[in-house]
């Protein structure tokens, strides 16, 4: 029998061991960049309110077999960070009773308007199987990388031929002057995106402005505006961007790459990714960015995006289905309800 139980101060203690094991195989298993915080530092920022979990209780045999972990952002999403089961538990029946609870409980809950999971781990495909029955939705992502040692991505960009930028568009790299003209770019790009199934920030040019004082805050890695590509029309006005973050001493990431609606089409955004791998390696050579991958993260069913990468260099790494649901159908199910 499984109990799931809301976690605070004095019953989280009790789950470090099953804690410690989630550690051993984040970086290996669900794709994080650097293993996460220690026990003691999770203990820190969930007193702090940063972070909240359920654990998964097992009776009668009386131990901790699991625990989701998740944040309750400003921005309305309900944001299902990591599930973590034992491998001696039946996955469905863990699954069902997780989600029937937590998805009750967000009922209770006023701030959030989607409910979002990126379902990364080993056991993604066995979990994908029971998780649209409590109504949520999948959509296929994938992870790409760029490995500045693989032979074939420097091959590939080394041998790379663009279309010529036309006349008058030049690139350049990210400065203050051009956040206002970057950010409304960025919206347009966004604003039908699948992301913006998930999180409600890239629906509007407010949301759009959170997301980019969330990138240069440091809160996701140290944002580099020397390796951020922005493309300027005739105009010196900025039409497209191309953001990088460094997320781990190893590793950076593009949160954001996209232009204006009337700068679609004319193969733009390869050059913006081109200008800002091209940085990165001139970084890396001078010493002053010792990192090892680019990576980014794109639809599956955006066949264009995925070809764009292929066509610098990037490689799929990995892909995972990422859930979503928003809050009216969850408020419209009853208890123990399956979609």
């Amino acid at each position: 029998m499984l109990d799931i139980i809301p976690l605070n101060s004095q019953t989280l203690s009790a789950m470090k061991p099953i804690y410690d094991d989630f550690r051993k195989v984040a970086v290996q298993d669900y794709g994080f960049p650097e293993q996460p915080l220690d026990f003691n530092g999770l203990m820190q920022t969930h007193q702090m309110g940063l972070v909240n979990l359920y654990g998964i209780y097992e009776y009668p045999e009386q131990r901790w077999v699991g625990f989701m972990m998740y944040n309750r952002e400003a921005h309305g999403t309900l944001d299902v960070k990591v599930v973590y089961l034992d491998d001696s538990i039946s996955t469905k029946s863990a699954l069902d009773s997780l989600f029937n609870r937590f998805l009750e409980d967000a009922k209770g809950w006023d701030d959030w308007s989607v409910a979002s999971y990126p379902m990364l781990g080993p056991r993604q495909f066995e979990y994908i199987r029971y998780m649209t029955w409590p109504g949520f939705t999948p959509v296929g992502q994938a992870v790409v990388r760029f490995d500045l040692q693989d032979v074939l991505s420097q091959a590939i960009f080394e041998g790379l031929k663009l279309d010529p930028l036309p006349e008058g568009y030049h690139m350049t790299t990210y400065m203050p002057a051009y956040e206002r003209d970057v950010t409304l770019a960025l919206a347009e790009a966004f604003e039908s995106s699948v992301d913006a199934l998930w999180d409600p920030r890239f629906r509007s040019l407010d949301g759009m402005k959170e997301c980019m004082q969330f990138v240069q805050s440091g809160a996701y890695g140290l944002f580099y505006p020397n390796a951020t590509a922005v493309l300027l029309n005739p105009d010196k006005k900025a039409v497209g961007a191309c953001l990088l973050n460094v997320v781990s001493p190893t590793e950076a990431n593009i949160p954001m790459i996209g232009l204006l609606k009337s700068e679609r089409g004319k193969k733009l955004g390869q050059h913006l990714l081109a200008h800002t791998v091209r940085q990165v390696i001139n970084l890396k050579r001078s010493g002053q960015l010792p990192i090892k991958l680019v990576s980014a993260t794109v639809a599956t069913g955006n066949l264009s995006a995925v070809r764009m990468y292929r066509h610098i260099g990037f490689q799929e790494a990995f892909w995972y289905p990422h859930l979503f649901q928003e809050r009216n159908r969850v408020m419209s199910r009853r208890p123990g309800q399956w979609c």
